[in-house]
């Protein structure tokens, strides 16, 4: 039996049209710390709200 679950994601965009996902705040923290350095233009974080399959 397929149950459908919410699932918070965090997705990480920058202008130049990357992007990574997340599964929670920490991971987007510490990405962000360890790219300041670089300091990516436009960076965005969005929160969704997703529907899993378990």
């Amino acid at each position: 039996m397929e149950r459908q679950e919410k699932q918070i994601v965090f997705i990480v965009t920058f202008s130049t049209g990357l992007g990574r996902v997340f599964a929670n705040r920490k991971l987007v923290t510490k990405y962000i710390k360890q790219n300041w350095e670089t300091k990516p233009k436009g960076l965005h974080v969005y929160e969704r709200t997703v529907q899993v399959k378990v």
